[in-house]
């Protein structure tokens, strides 16, 4: 008789494979919703990224517009006009951020840099300096993110007679504002995009 058939058969009990299974079970249950949870912060930040893609193309759309005033020879009616881009199409350039349910703000900086002289710089803000603020209100920031000195060091005034530089601050809500990431991220989430463009017309003021 050979040595296989001397071996014994395999015990195959039931209780074994009942063990088994509800190890397989528990091990899912705790798996799940670390997954589940993962998947959901995936969602959220593709959201996020999508809005604040939005918000950045918003503000590229409103500097070159902006940039393309024949005459600053008024900055008030300038301003006034840069604030219409804010509408919904087809009379403003805004197609997806909503300005009335969140904080939000927009800031539009003109800079002179003629001359060796003083260089002149006009911000306007669309809600009354509302940028120095975060989403929760307290005051963060003094000035906008472009500064006279800020854009002086971008280029030569000898290139570019003057810019206009658009800055949006708008709070972004987490749209499933999950409580284990709302615990270690802020909700709204303040997005601050921005964009800048030579400005000629600065040449009629």
């Amino acid at each position: 008789m050979s040595r296989l058939s001397e071996q014994p058969a395999p015990n195959f009990h039931p209780r074994h494979f009942r063990t088994a299974r509800a190890q397989s079970f528990i091990e899912l249950a705790l798996v799940l919703p670390v997954l589940f949870i993962i998947l959901l912060g995936v969602v959220e930040v593709a959201i996020f990224i999508g809005r604040y893609l939005d918000v950045l193309d918003l503000t590229r759309e409103v500097a070159r517009q902006a940039a393309r005033e024949e005459r600053f020879t008024a900055p008030s009616t300038f301003f006034a006009e840069v604030d219409s881009y804010l509408a919904a199409p087809p009379t403003g350039l805004n197609s997806y951020i909503s300005t009335s349910e969140t904080p939000f703000d927009m800031v539009v900086s003109v800079f002179d840099l003629r001359g060796s002289g003083e260089r002149i710089m006009h911000v306007w803000s669309n809600t009354s300096e509302n940028y120095k603020k975060d989403c929760e209100g307290n005051e963060v920031r003094t000035e906008p993110y472009y500064t006279l000195d800020r854009v002086m060091a971008i280029g030569s005034p000898d290139v570019n007679e003057g810019m206009v530089a658009v800055e949006i601050y708008y709070c972004h809500p987490l749209v499933l504002n999950i409580p284990l990431i709302t615990s270690f991220i802020p909700n709204p989430v303040q997005i601050h995009a921005y964009s800048i463009f030579p400005f000629p017309a600065i040449k009629y003021r």
